[in-house]
């Protein structure tokens, strides 16, 4: 009977090129040890958590085994390299148990073939359970800072100090940004206007003009609103929000 190998490695970043490039040199030699030739290595550089390559893997597999009467494995390097999360090696392992093929890990010393061992149901739900309890620790950290006044998320706006306490000198070149920016109606000569007349803020004007904080609203998001003394008032900042979204579609 003839053996069949689909082999498949995967690195996060491009800075990791070589580090694939070993993955795929290993399992070739792994696949020559065993006295069958693997005609391709899928690969991919992604941290996704589509992996289009692995998917287009698991069709090839799937459109094979239909009409394949040899003896097939999947060759990965290990599983953490593999696949992006525990979840996603969940589904891959339902996937190939269904086709009836084996997973083996890729591994230095040949004599041992070693089986690659999958995330069970109960420890994907475990790891599932620990987010969802992590990211409910997180929530609650972010709503207990916004109630006591503090920046989330962000360095604090120009313009404020300490708990969103107005610096009423930085306050003051908000206000002229605010106001000569309707007069130019553009953010690349905001900014150059900005550097002439040596302000202290010169750099990210279009998220600035945005930001409702200068009206007195901050939190984080929608997951919660606090009100503090504003720079801005409502009139000034609708008008420039007016003209940001004038501008944007203009340029469509």
């Amino acid at each position: 009977m003839s053996i069949i190998f689909y082999a498949y490695a995967r690195v996060s970043t491009k800075r990791q090129k070589n580090d694939l490039e070993k993955q795929i040199q290993k399992i070739n030699s792994f696949t020559n040890f065993l006295g069958a030739v693997c005609k391709k290595v899928h690969s991919e550089i992604s941290s996704a958590d589509a992996q289009p390559e692995l998917r287009k893997l698991m069709k090839k597999i799937k459109r094979e085994s239909k009409n394949n009467s040899s003896k097939c494995f999947f060759v990965i390097t290990n599983i953490s390299r593999a696949f992006r999360g525990k979840k996603l090696a969940y589904k891959v392992q339902r996937f190939l148990k269904r086709q009836g093929i084996k997973t083996l890990c890729a591994n230095e010393r040949y004599k041992y073939l070693k089986q690659a061992r999958f995330p069970s149901g109960e420890e994907i739900e475990k790891s599932i359970n620990k987010k969802n309890s992590i990211n409910a620790k997180t929530l609650e950290g972010r709503r207990s800072k916004v109630q006591n006044g503090e920046i989330v998320g962000h360095r604090m706006p120009f313009g404020f100090k300490g708990k969103f306490e107005v610096d009423e000198q930085q306050a003051e070149e908000v206000q002229r940004l605010f106001n000569q920016y309707l007069i130019l109606g553009s953010i690349a000569k905001l900014e150059s206007w900005a550097k002439q007349n040596d302000l202290g803020k010169t750099k990210s004007l279009g998220y600035m003009l945005k930001n409702e904080a200068y009206v007195g609203k901050h939190g984080f998001g929608k997951l919660m609103t606090r009100y503090s003394e504003p720079i801005i008032n409502k009139n000034l900042f609708s008008k420039v929000q007016s003209m940001l979204r004038k501008n944007t579609k203009s340029k469509e």
